[in-house]
């Protein structure tokens, strides 16, 4: 086993090092057909470096259980297909995220749509505004995006991301793609562990803070109905906004073909003291799009550990 693990590890690398990189030259109508069968090959041969670096050694088959209980309706054929599709649009995602630091993502940056766009702009004059999205879709992109049309955006990063677990290439795709979309959100990524209170003035200063909120909170004992698992809300979207009465809002960011993108966000409001009734609008709005679109959920298979 360990052999094979060691395998596994020289393959991803391989991979991130020059396989990304040598298919994200050719001219989009190629590039896209070369990454979604990338895809297809992480999704038959179940190998992909989550799945060796965060203890997910099943990957494929919680994926598999996760949109089983998100569209019961569907027979299992169907699940495959959408499970297939997962693993697709995660390999489309890399894609992107390694031209963030080509000059090919200003005009797509430019050919951006983002929903209520100038509301969000007037909000941002008098205050900050706190972001919650999912690992769903181009959702990188929508956080790089917002700081790019006037947002100033900071999102919340994770020292997880450089731990020895992960393999090497992975470590160093990430590190290049974070100071990539640092340089044109108009804002920072800091690991959320070294200063908790650099968001909180950034929120003071009118700017705005992106986090995901697919991750439970491991301390929460607040709970929201995910799909009938017990999903512990992270709270501190929440905090960061009572803190500095800041507003709160949720948004996705949907690839509608190629390259042509669009971000669609919920209307921003205060929260209340309650943080469930703070947090709910947000997580609906996320749940009915996971709901209508699982494939596009790239972290799926977090479900069933809910």
């Amino acid at each position: 086993m360990g052999s094979y693990q060691a395998l596994r590890r020289k393959f991803i690398n391989f991979d991130y090092k020059l396989i990304i990189p040598f298919l994200s030259l050719f001219p989009d109508n190629i590039a896209f057909k070369f990454f979604k069968l990338r895809g297809l090959v992480q999704y038959y041969t179940n190998i992909e470096w989550k799945g060796i670096s965060l203890n997910q050694p099943f990957m494929r088959q919680e994926t598999i259980n996760a949109i089983k209980l998100i569209k019961s309706e569907l027979d299992f054929e169907n699940v495959k297909k959408l499970t297939k599709l997962r693993f697709i649009n995660e390999s489309y995602d890399e894609y992107l995220s390694y031209l963030y630091s080509k000059k090919k993502i200003y005009k797509i940056l430019e050919n951006l749509e983002v929903e209520n766009l100038d509301e969000l702009l007037e909000i941002k004059a008098k205050q900050g505004i706190v972001f919650i999205s999912t690992h769903f879709d181009a959702f990188t992109l929508g956080l790089m995006g917002l700081g790019y049309k006037g947002l100033n955006m900071n999102v919340i990063n994770t020292r997880g991301i450089t731990d020895d677990k992960i393999p090497y290439a992975v470590r160093e795709y990430y590190r290049k793609k974070y100071l990539a979309m640092e340089k044109i959100m108009n804002g920072e990524m800091p690991f959320i562990e070294d200063d908790k209170n650099f968001f909180i003035e950034r929120l003071k200063h009118n700017d705005s803070v992106g986090l995901m909120g697919d991750i439970p909170g491991t301390k929460s004992t607040v709970f929201y109905d995910f799909f009938g698992k017990n999903f512990k809300m992270p709270l501190g979207a929440w905090k960061f906004a009572l803190e500095t009465e800041s507003m709160l809002s949720g948004f996705v960011c949907i690839r509608l073909k190629k390259h042509k993108y669009k971000i669609f966000t919920i209307k921003p409001y205060l929260p209340s003291q309650d943080p469930y009734e703070s947090l709910k609008p947000i997580y609906d709005f996320l749940k009915e799009y996971i709901k209508n679109h699982p494939e596009k959920w790239l972290a799926s298979y977090l479900l069933n550990n809910y």
